[in-house]
C-alpha cells in the first residue's frame, strides 16, 4: 500500500464539498442563484478529490480501489432495501412498488432508478476511475511532464464529457420511480454518459497533486480563477436553473463551455483554499473524514428532522452531525461499520492479499 501520510488538507476540501451537498439539498438555499452556484461545482469537487489520493497506485491497489465503490454502492443499496419498499428518496410512504422493480433499479444505479438517489455517484465514480487508470498510468510513466500530461488529459476529458452531456430539463426531474423510470432523460446505467467528465476531473485531482504547491503556474492559477468563476456565473445564471450542472440526470445546460468552465474554477478555487487557507480547519477535517456517512445519510436526517420542527437550520446541523458522529463513534471502529463503508482491508483480502 502507499505509505503517503493523511494530508489533513484533502479532509478539509472533502469537508468543505460535504457540507456543500446537504446544503444544496436543504430548503433554506431554494431554487435560486445560491443553489446553482453549489451545484455547479460541489460534485465535480469530488470527483476530483477523489483523484487526489491516486498516486503511485499499484494496478491491485486500483481494483481495491474500484472494488470498495461497487461494494459500498450494494450493501447500502441492499441495507436501505427495507425503507426502499415503503418510501421515495426522501423517505415520504409512497405506494409500495414491486421487489423485483427495485432491485432492478439497483442493478441499473442511476439517480432515476434508485430509491435512495444520493447513491448514484458510487457506481459511476468506480467507471470513471476504471477509465482514469490507463491515463494517470500513462502519465506517471513520464515523471519529468507529468503534471502537464494530466492537466491536458484532464481538461480534453472534461470537454468531451461536457459535449457528451444535454441540457437541463426544465420540467421537474423524474426520482424515485424505480425500474420504470430508469431510462428517463436517456440515462444509462451506472450514469455511464457522465462518466468522461468524470473521469476528467479525477485526472484534475491527480494533476493537482502532480503540481508543486507553490509553483508559479498554482499561484497564477489562484489569481485568475476567481474573475473567471466570476464571469462564467454571470454568463451561466442568465438562465438561471438550465445553469444547475445536474450530473445525477447525465445533464449540463444549454452552454455546456461555460458550465464546464464553472466546475473547474469552482473546483479548483476550493482546492487551492483547502491546501492554502484552510489547512489547519480541524472542524472540516473531522467532517471529511466522515464524507461518505454523510452523504449517503444526510437526506434522510434532513427530512424527517425537518418534518417534526420548524428550524430547516436545526435539521441541516444535525443532517451533518449526526451521521459524523455516528461513524467516528460506531462505523469507523467496529467490524459491522467498517463491512459496510470502509471494506478496503476485506478486498484486499479477496484479492490474495494486496500489499
Amino acid at each position: 500500500m502507499s505509505s503517503r501520510p493523511r494530508q489533513q488538507w484533502i479532509d478539509v476540501a472533502k469537508g468543505l464539498g460535504v457540507v456543500l451537498v446537504v446544503l444544496g439539498h436543504s430548503p433554506l438555499v431554494g431554487y435560486g442563484a445560491l443553489r446553482g452556484l453549489i451545484y455547479s461545482f460541489h460534485m465535480p469537487m469530488f470527483f476530483a478529490i477523489a483523484g487526489l489520493t491516486l498516486c503511485d497506485l499499484s494496478p491491485r491497489q486500483w481494483l481495491v480501489r474500484i472494488g470498495s465503490l461497487v461494494w459500498i454502492y450494494g450493501i447500502v443499496s441492499l441495507a436501505f432495501l427495507p425503507l426502499a419498499l415503503g418510501l421515495d428518496g426522501n423517505f415520504v410512504p409512497t405506494p409500495q412498488p414491486r421487489l423485483l422493480h427495485v432491485l432492478l433499479g439497483i442493478l441499473y444505479g442511476t439517480a432515476t432508478s434508485l430509491r435512495v438517489d444520493t447513491l448514484w455517484f458510487l457506481p459511476a465514480l468506480a467507471l470513471g476511475m476504471l477509465l482514469a487508470w490507463p491515463l494517470i498510468h500513462f502519465c506517471e510513466q513520464r515523471p519529468a511532464r507529468q503534471a502537464s500530461w494530466l492537466s491536458a488529459c484532464a481538461l480534453l476529458l472534461i470537454g468531451i464529457g461536457a459535449a457528451c452531456l444535454g441540457e437541463v430539463d426544465k420540467s421537474p426531474p423524474l426520482k424515485q420511480m424505480t425500474w420504470h423510470g430508469a431510462g428517463s432523460n436517456a440515462l444509462l446505467p451506472w450514469s455511464a454518459n457522465v462518466v468522461p467528465f468524470i473521469s476528467g476531473f479525477i485526472l484534475l485531482g491527480r494533476a493537482w497533486i502532480a503540481w508543486p504547491a507553490r509553483s508559479t503556474p498554482v499561484l497564477w492559477l489562484l489569481a485568475l480563477l476567481l474573475p473567471l468563476w466570476a464571469l462564467a456565473f454571470s454568463q451561466s445564471a442568465r438562465q438561471l436553473l438550465p445553469w444547475t450542472l445536474e450530473l445525477a440526470h447525465a445533464q449540463i445546460g444549454p452552454t455546456p463551455a461555460w458550465t464546464a468552465l464553472a466546475a473547474l474554477a469552482g473546483t479548483l478555487s476550493c482546492l487551492l483554499l483547502a491546501r492554502h487557507a484552510l489547512g489547519g480547519f480541524a472542524a472540516a477535517a473531522w467532517l471529511g473524514r466522515s464524507s461518505l456517512p454523510i452523504m449517503v445519510l444526510h437526506p434522510m436526517l434532513q427530512h424527517a428532522i425537518a418534518s417534526r420542527s420548524d428550524s430547516p437550520w436545526l435539521a441541516l446541523i444535525l443532517a451533518i452531525l449526526l451521521p459524523a458522529l455516528l461513524d467516528h463513534a460506531v462505523l469507523n471502529r467496529h467490524s459491522l461499520g467498517q463491512f459496510v463503508f470502509y471494506p478496503r482491508s476485506l478486498i484486499r483480502k479477496l484479492c490474495h492479499g494486496a500489499p
